[in-house]
């Protein structure tokens, strides 16, 4: 993998909670697609730059999400994100979100986009 940056901070708000007051899986996804977008720009391929080429687009065909914590109303997270080496396509590239606060790996992510 290369190495991972970060690109994305948030606060995990009440209206992100269930029922049992932890974060609702919907806003894991929306997190990591929002970090997903600062991976790519930081790669030099913009969303901006993939419309013009016309020949660039990214497909989710994939996505494995490990909850291995909790996150509650309050926390800090931070998403830290790179590519996996040694892949063809379809190209992938591993997220990592950490409990800002307690430096905690809370969840990981491995997406899978096609890159055409």
């Amino acid at each position: 993998m290369t190495e991972p940056v970060e690109t994305y901070r948030s606060t995990v708000f009440p209206w992100h909670c269930d029922q049992f007051g932890h974060m609702n899986a919907r806003w894991y996804a929306a997190h990591f697609d929002d970090a997903s977008f600062h991976l790519y720009q930081r790669s030099g391929l913009s969303y901006g730059h993939m419309r013009k080429a016309g020949s660039i687009i990214t497909v989710v065909a994939e996505i494995r999400i490990e909850y291995r914590h909790e996150m509650v109303a309050g926390d800090l997270l931070v998403i830290r994100s790179g590519f996996e080496t040694g892949q063809q396509e379809p190209a992938a590239h591993r997220l990592a979100l950490q409990c800002g606060g307690r430096h905690v790996v809370c969840d990981r992510a491995c997406p899978r986009c096609l890159l055409r």
